[in-house]
């Protein structure tokens, strides 16, 4: 057997007994902690693989910042009701540890202290009215914690991958939600969020899978991105009427979100630059929405993905981003506002259950491959005059290379010396064409443009392997 000793503080000492594995800590006053700078430590760390059990004497009033850190032996450390303050990260990956009691005294638990305790799954701090700081009990065991009465904050990642915590009960003031508090608490499968709640940020409950329910209280006036995304379990929700702004990847990867209730105040959805995180991207069971009367934007990528069948955007619409209702597979109808001037890039690709869309008269422009692989959509009505811009990338793609598709194109505006241009070159772009009905009062319509057509599998101009009879463009025999 061999006794280690030294000094831990001003007043402080230690002593390590190899045999038993207890680490025995006494006098008065703090212990010194770790500092990450300069690497300075007490020198009981060089056998902190072999100590099993840390016994700190009454006396000591205060544990340094990260003073047991990495400490992956250690299953059990008695804590004395003299010490009242423990600072940051002290048992920062004691993955070994399974339970603690924190005395009265201590009042305040800080950043990083039970961080990846993998192994904690009950503590008892009956003192303690504020937990403040970044990953507080992340990566730990965790099962289940009332958050004390002091918390207005809960700060960032404060409970990140806690992959076993099942319930949590939030205190009554509560102000602040931060980014990724609930962080993949797979395990989570229901919180009540008190009314004091103003604030929701980024990816709070993001991956909670097991959530299958949560009340938006109406104090609630800022949801951040990707604040449900990945919450696999949840079914409904009911947006409070004191958000303005759906932010991205609000509810993106849902998917058996069935029902959202938007209420009247929404009046922008942000655009997202992924289509994984879109405010609803691939909420497959999300069939239908009813969206704000008062909402004027919807930005890029926000039912990408989704089972969207049928959505009507209202007049208050001026502007719908790009890739919008991209692989949206189920989509069969979509009204779209009468104010909107363009139809971005891939807005409906891959929409293979639309049938018909109309365009309305306020479009002036059609981005490229906005109607990409669309290949039932076999019905096209402009209203008005042509978009003076169709960008000269195919902007339609129809039928497929199995099936023959009949297109029929309907305007009341069109005029013959205005309709397809050399800038137009490509619009349409058929897999295969069995014919094609343009508006009556157009003789002409491909002169310049050439559209393409794939006729037994071979790409060919139209007016090569088509001919126009009174108006239908059919194969010629």
């Amino acid at each position: 057997m061999t006794v280690y000793n030294g000094t831990c503080g001003t007043s402080a000492t230690w002593e390590f007994d190899d045999e038993t594995g207890v680490l025995t800590i006494s006098g008065t006053g703090a212990i010194n902690g770790y500092s990450h700078s300069s690497g300075i430590t007490s020198d009981y760390f060089a056998h902190k693989s072999k100590i099993t059990s840390v016994i700190i004497n009454s006396g000591i009033t205060r544990l340094g910042a990260y003073s047991f850190q990495y400490f992956t032996s250690m299953r059990e450390i008695t804590i004395p009701d003299t010490v009242n303050t423990i600072d940051n990260g002290v048992f920062r990956n004691c993955s070994a540890v399974t339970s603690l009691v924190i005395p009265n005294a201590v009042t305040i638990i800080g950043p990083e202290t039970f961080y990846y305790c993998t192994s904690l799954e009950t503590i008892d701090m009956p003192g303690v009215n504020t937990v403040w700081g970044y990953y507080t009990f992340a990566y730990s065991g965790i099962k289940t914690i009332s958050v004390p009465a002091g918390t207005v904050n809960l700060s960032a990642n404060t409970f990140r991958e806690c992959k076993n915590l099942i319930s949590v009960t939030l205190p009554s003031n509560l102000a602040k939600i931060e980014n990724s508090v609930f962080y993949n608490c797979t395990s989570l499968q229901s919180i009540v969020i008190p009314e004091s709640v103003t604030n929701i940020q980024g990816e709070a409950f993001y991956g909670c899978s097991s959530l299958e329910t949560i009340e938006i209280p109406a104090s609630v006036t800022n949801l951040g991105e990707s604040v449900f995304a990945g919450c696999t379990g949840l079914t409904s929700m009911v947006i409070p009427a004191g958000i303005t702004t759906l932010s991205s990847g609000l509810f993106a990867n849902c998917i058996n979100l069935k029902s959202v209730t938007i209420p009247s105040s929404i009046t922008w959805i942000s655009a997202s630059g992924s289509k994984t995180r879109g405010s609803f991207s691939n909420c497959e069971s999300l069939e239908s929405v009813e969206l704000s009367p008062n909402i004027t934007y919807i930005g890029d990528y926000t039912f990408c993905g989704s089972g969207i069948k049928s959505i009507t955007i209202p007049p208050s619409v001026t502007y719908i981003g790009n890739y919008v209702f991209s692989d949206c597979e189920s989509l069969e109808s979509v009204e779209l506002s009468p104010n909107i001037t363009s139809i971005g890039t891939w807005q409906f690709a891959n929409c293979q259950a639309l049938t018909s869309i109309t365009i309305p008269a306020s479009v002036t422009t059609i981005e490229q491959y906005a109607f990409e692989n669309c290949s039932n959509l076999t019905e096209i009505i402009f209203i008005g005059n042509r978009p003076n811009s169709i960008n000269t990338y195919t902007s339609f793609q129809l039928g497929t290379s199995e099936k023959p598709v009949h297109s029929t194109i309907y305007s009341t505006g069109w005029a013959s010396d205005e309709v397809f241009g050399k800038s137009m070159y490509t619009t349409f772009t058929y897999k295969r064409l069995g014919g094609i009905t343009v508006p009556v009062n157009v003789h002409d319509v491909w002169k310049e443009c050439v559209p393409m057509g794939n006729v037994n599998g071979e790409w060919k101009e139209l007016t090569e392997a088509f001919e126009n009879v009174h108006g239908v463009w059919k194969e010629k025999v």
